[in-house]
């Protein structure tokens, strides 16, 4: 078996091998025999491997082909949620005339300005090019919503990097169980939603239902 122990003396934790036999008198073990065998770098290499199959290597997030399973586990056990569709406005034209590493900023500061805002508890993931998704677990209050929504506008316009270079998003939210109850159906909400930014001008959060969208600052 695979045991955790504590440091002696210190606040750190490593992992161990522990490989024991049974010593038998007659039909009842004696006492046990066995060793302990420190694993902890073995342990940390296989975690960095899945680590590196799961997230994304340009921005720590989620891959597409994490996302889905990760949802439809947390709707599994979940009573709400807002599905949440984000996508970089004029991102080609960003590639197109500044170059692709002034695209990888735009991308780094979509999904800083992300993990900034959202919790660990949440799905967060890049979906694809300059595409991202969230699930934020639990949550049912829309306004709080817009208040996350304010900041990650705030953040983008703001720009990062050598180049300060500042962007918009358009997004789109479906909520759980309201607008889907299924990865699917919230996909196509939340999808439909954010192209319903993107026709309103863009720079802005639409909610399933073509409700009034929050804007960012021009």
């Amino acid at each position: 078996m695979r045991i955790r122990l504590k440091k002696p003396n210190e606040d750190q934790y490593f992992w161990t091998l522990f490989q024991y036999k049974y010593i038998w008198e007659g039909d009842e073990p004696a006492f046990i025999i066995g060793k302990l065998i420190n694993i902890d770098e073995q342990q940390q290499r296989e975690h960095k491997l899945i680590e590196k199959a799961r997230l994304d290597s340009a921005t720590g997030l989620l891959k597409k082909s994490e996302l889905k399973e990760t949802l439809s586990k947390m709707l599994e056990k979940e009573s709400a949620g807002f599905f949440l569709l984000i996508d970089i406005d004029d991102f080609k034209n960003i590639n197109d005339t500044m170059g692709h590493a002034a695209g990888d900023v735009a991308i780094k500061n979509l999904a800083d300005a992300l993990k900034k805002e959202f919790r660990k508890a949440d799905a967060i993931g890049r979906f694809g090019g300059d595409e991202f998704m969230v699930f934020a677990a639990g949550m049912d209050d829309r306004e709080k919503m817009e208040r996350k929504f304010e900041n990650i506008f705030a953040h983008l316009s703001a720009g990062t990097g050598e180049q300060q270079l500042p962007i918009t998003v358009s997004a789109g939210v479906a909520g759980y169980p309201k607008d889907g109850k299924t990865y699917e159906e919230l996909f196509q909400n939340a999808d439909a939603a954010m192209y319903e930014a993107k026709r309103r001008g863009k720079n802005q959060i639409v909610f399933a239902g073509w409700s009034d969208e929050i804007q960012g600052e021009e």
